[in-house]
């Protein structure tokens, strides 16, 4: 089925944003997916930042993400990538937030999202910042073939409510559909947050970006 297909293609595309050569080693497991609700705000506990999720978008719950992942991690247990490189193993890489348009499984064309993946950089001295991240993920898309038709040729800086991220910007066709993929970076201590935000036209791509816009820090 074309959605399937679309949901497994991007399932290993997810992944790409954390194959750096070798493995990061994560002793304790802090929750980083701590959290709290006021409304359409969502409070991050462990990063300590804020953002605001569109109306009629659907955050899902841990549950879904678990399942979400191991989903994806069937997917890569069927393909050329080891679980240990992507860094499932070990904690190195967490979803710690993923929002949709539609409900999972909705009769949509497509189903408009954000996820916001962390990982563990701390054993990555040369990334300085979301740009040096970034500029890894570009290389990887560019030795991939799932669909790649553009992609930028480096990450420049943005500047959301006085932190510097740095963004890159993506294009597939899959079947003849065309689909955009936006990464949003900024690296916070020993972590890397990334926001992946995947669309088809320009509405789509409006409503995610005011959730990225809404993004601020506490400290």
């Amino acid at each position: 089925m074309k959605h399937s297909n679309l949901q497994k293609a991007f399932s290993i595309i997810q992944f790409f944003f954390v194959l750096l050569t070798g493995c990061t080693t994560e002793n304790k497991k802090p929750d980083l997916k701590e959290y709290t609700m006021a409304g359409d705000v969502y409070h991050n506990h462990f990063f300590n930042f804020k953002l605001t999720i569109p109306v009629n978008y659907i955050k899902l719950d841990e549950d879904q993400v678990d399942r979400m992942n191991l989903n994806t991690v069937e997917i890569l247990e069927g393909s050329d990538f080891s679980i240990d490189q992507v860094g499932m193993g070990n904690n190195q890489f967490n979803t710690i937030l993923a929002v949709f348009k539609y409900e999972l499984g909705a009769g949509v064309d497509f189903n408009p999202s954000f996820q916001l993946i962390t990982q563990n950089v701390k054993d990555f001295p040369g990334i300085k910042n979301g740009g040096d991240y970034l500029f890894h993920v570009s290389k990887l898309y560019d030795q991939t073939f799932f669909g790649l038709e553009s992609i930028d040729d480096r990450a420049i800086k943005v500047n959301i409510n006085g932190l510097e991220f740095h963004n890159l910007n993506a294009t597939f066709d899959f079947a003849g559909q065309i689909i955009y993929q936006n990464s949003y970076a900024v690296k916070k201590g020993d972590y890397i947050m990334n926001g992946i935000l995947t669309f088809t036209d320009d509405v789509q791509k409006n409503e995610l970006e005011e959730m990225v816009k809404s993004i601020e820090f506490f400290n």
